[in-house]
């Protein structure tokens, strides 16, 4: 419910935020009196930041992003380039001991333009822009355009006659000098740079001069470059008060974020469904046989979720792996969805499992030791891929630490998220609280079927959209080996065939998941997307082989892995220097249908072949037979 209250405060609010960045930028056309230069304007652009926010002025400091004005003139896409001034010099506001030059009041930044167009002129391009108040900064990337009309261009007043005329002339001279100066630095560095100093950067267009530390563009090999950032970069935070930097207080943190993953989706439906061996315990006659009971059920569950974290925190300390990580196999995710479609499916009676079995017991003592640690593992497990408040930045500075401390906090993770079942063990007296139990409990069973279900959904969601229909199918075959366990086997016939039969079941369902987290995304083969103006303009110009496909269509679909394959496209595009074409007619197009139906068809598949130097030629056929007659 807090995601999803903090996802419509997203939604709903991004307008708003975006209205209210703490910066604007004010224009203006004047015109340079001729000593200065002869028929030549300034564009004067003010940088106005919001009370109490500063701007980072161009030059770079040792704090801070300095500001970035790429500007154009159109018509023409002339590049223009700018006077800037050098800023007020003040301590940086998140390290003092460092100093910025800054913008921290209206500051005109000036673009000279020589020969405007008397029809006109846009004065536009992209500004970035880093700014910084006394508790956070915020980097704005705004892209403005400044319209010129023949009125204004004619009329625009003096520059020399503005109260800024010195400023323009300070910017001019500190922006010449400073330009001057960095060329001649670069300069120098190339002159001493060695034979291998041609290399590429690292990253293209980072290098020392990005403010980068540790970007070594001569670097004999770029993976050392990186290797060091660990050593040179030092992030700063927005509300350092609130990031971990201690043990005692990542702990604190670790308890809390640990119960609030009792109620995120992933973990909500096992954990609710656990009541039902709660209640069922309750229903107990005896007093001291429902004490007993519940401590052993609530202890058994909770030593699950700490052994999971446990194993967890070896896991991911011992092999560098960030929280979640392990759910970046498409295989192991597919492995979870299939498990809880399963659990999903014994709820709603197909079929009963022997050791996880999430269903309300018969009696009170049918709750197994074995079965509450299992669901307790299988509660945890499902929270890995969740990251609930809290969570995110203790795990961003635990997995940087030693391994035992990494190994507390997970277990301080796991310690908040079993303490209502350890409370419940510790004075089982508390179940006096809880409802009853009653006919209403296997409603309850039911609906909470749907809700497995549901978290099934969320889980294919993470799955690669490649894999995603081999997963319905895998679920599909799971369905199926649910029903052949439960409803091909009874108590009449031997253990031996009962047991053949299950096997027989999960085998399929078992490589149902094999085979489905086996598949590899396809190539993509050199098709090209249709545009019908690209398309009549290259008409006749070139051999081109249209095809008409569309998701919903089967036998398109079929076309393409058995006719249409990656090998025969490349074949023919040597033989025949081919360009192909694919019309997509998933989405309504009525240019598509109207070539469609001028190609004599009024149904899919098509595949038609314009030969070059033949515009009003063209072949159509409605099947594969084409093309094993075509390209022989």
């Amino acid at each position: 419910m807090l995601l999803l209250c903090l996802g419509l405060l997203f939604v709903l609010g991004a307008p708003v935020w975006a209205e209210q960045q703490p910066v604007t930028l004010d224009f203006g056309l004047y015109a340079l009196p001729a000593s200065e230069a002869p028929n030549t304007h300034v564009v004067l652009m003010r940088v106005v930041p919001a009370p109490g926010w500063h701007a980072y002025s161009r030059t770079k400091t040792e704090a801070g992003r300095p500001l970035r004005a790429d500007m154009r003139l159109e018509p023409g896409h002339t590049p223009v380039n700018g006077y800037f001034p050098r800023g007020e010099e003040k301590p940086d506001a998140f390290e003092p001991e460092k100093s910025a030059l800054v913008y921290d009041a209206p500051t005109p930044l000036f673009f000279p333009v020589k020969q405007l167009p008397s029809a006109g002129a846009v004065f536009s391009g992209e500004v970035n822009v880093f700014l910084c108040s006394a508790g956070s900064c915020w980097p704005v990337r705004l892209t403005p355009s400044f319209a010129m009309s023949p009125a204004e261009i004619a009329k625009a007043p003096g520059a020399d006659k503005q109260a800024w005329w010195p400023e323009y002339a300070a910017a001019k001279e500190y922006t010449l000098a400073h330009d001057a100066g960095r060329s001649a630095e670069a300069a120098a560095s190339d002159s001493d740079k060695s034979p291998d100093a041609g290399r590429p950067a690292v990253f293209p267009g980072l290098d020392k001069a990005s403010g980068i530390p540790g970007v070594d563009a001569s670097a004999a090999n770029p993976t050392d470059a990186v290797s060091d950032w660990g050593k040179t970069l030092k992030p700063r935070f927005a509300s350092p008060s609130l990031e971990v930097g201690g043990l005692l207080k990542a702990a604190l943190l670790a308890l809390l974020a640990g119960f609030i993953l009792n109620f995120m989706p992933c973990v909500l439906p096992v954990a609710s469904l656990k009541l039902s061996s709660l209640l069922a315990v309750c229903g107990d006659s005896d007093c001291r046989s429902r004490r007993a009971l519940l401590r052993s059920h609530n202890f058994f569950f909770a030593l699950g979720v700490l052994v999971y974290f446990l194993f967890l925190s070896l896991l991911l300390g011992s092999a560098g792996l960030a929280w979640g990580e392990i759910f970046q196999k498409p295989g192991l995710v597919l492995a979870v969805t299939v498990v809880l479609f399963a659990l999903s499916l014994s709820l709603f009676g197909l079929y009963h499992l022997p050791v996880i079995d999430l269903k309300m017991p018969q009696s009170a003592r049918a709750d197994s030791k074995k079965g509450a640690f299992l669901t307790g593992v299988l509660a945890t497990l499902l929270a890995t891929p969740c990251s609930g408040p809290f969570l995110g930045g203790v795990l961003a500075w635990t997995l940087l630490q030693p391994m035992a401390v990494i190994t507390a906090v997970f277990l301080c993770i796991g310690l908040g998220m079993a303490a209502p079942y350890l409370v419940l063990a510790a004075f089982p007296s508390m179940v006096r609280f809880m409802p009853r139990p009653g006919p209403w409990m296997g409603r309850l069973e039911k609906a909470m079927g749907f809700v497995l279900a549901a978290t099934c959904i969320y889980f294919l969601t993470i799955l690669p959209e490649h894999i995603l229909v081999p997963a319905l199918i895998a679920l599909w075959a799971t369905a199926a080996a649910a029903w052949i366990w439960g409803q091909w086997t009874d108590l009449s016939q031997s253990p031996a065939h009962r047991w053949i039969v299950r096997f027989l079941a999960a085998a399929l369902a078992v490589l149902a998941v094999v085979w489905a987290a086996s598949q590899q995304p396809p190539r993509q083969a050199a098709w090209e997307s249709f545009d019908a103006a690209v398309f009549a303009k290259e008409l006749g110009g070139r051999n081109i082989l249209l095809d008409f496909t569309a998701d919903w269509c089967p036998t398109c679909k079929f076309l393409e892995k058995t006719v249409l394959t990656e090998k025969n496209l490349k074949d023919w595009k040597e033989t025949y220097d081919l360009v192909f074409i694919q019309v997509d007619l998933t989405g309504r197009s009525p240019e598509a249908m109207a070539l469609l139906r001028a190609l004599g068809s009024q149904s899919i598949p098509v595949a038609a072949l314009f030969p070059k130097g033949k515009a009003n030629t063209k072949i159509n056929t409605p099947n594969s037979s084409f093309f094993s007659i075509f390209f022989k």
